[in-house]
C-alpha cells in the first residue's frame, strides 16, 4: 500500500493512503515512549498511547522508513517510495 506525504503532526511528516483511511505519524514525545504510529487518519496527531495506533514503533528515527522493527507485525516493512510516499509492505 502507497502512502503519500499530507501534512505535519507533532512536529514531523505524517503520510496517508490514497483512500484517506490509514496514515504514518509521530507522536511527538522521544525517549522509549513509542515514537512513530501506523493507524487510522482520524488519529493523527494523538500520542497519549498504543490504543490509538494499529501498529508502532519504539525507535527515535527521523522516519518511519528507519524502524527496525514494529510493535504487533514484527516483520513489516516501510520503504521509501517515488515522490515522497512511503510503501507499507506486510509481511
Amino acid at each position: 500500500m502507497y502512502y503519500t506525504l499530507a501534512g505535519y503532526a507533532n512536529g514531523r511528516p505524517y503520510w496517508i493512503d490514497i483512500n484517506r483511511t490509514y496514515a504514518f505519524w509521530y507522536h511527538g514525545h522521544t525517549g522509549s515512549d513509542f515514537d512513530w504510529f501506523f493507524g487510522l487518519i482520524e488519529k493523527i496527531g494523538r500520542d497519549h498511547q498504543t490504543a490509538d495506533a494499529i501498529m508502532a514503533s519504539d525507535e527515535e528515527t527521523a522516519c518511519p522508513t528507519d524502524v527496525a522493527t514494529w510493535t504487533i507485525d514484527p516483520n513489516a516493512r516501510v520503504e521509501c517510495g517515488k515522490l515522497k510516499s512511503i510503501i507499507y509492505i506486510r509481511a
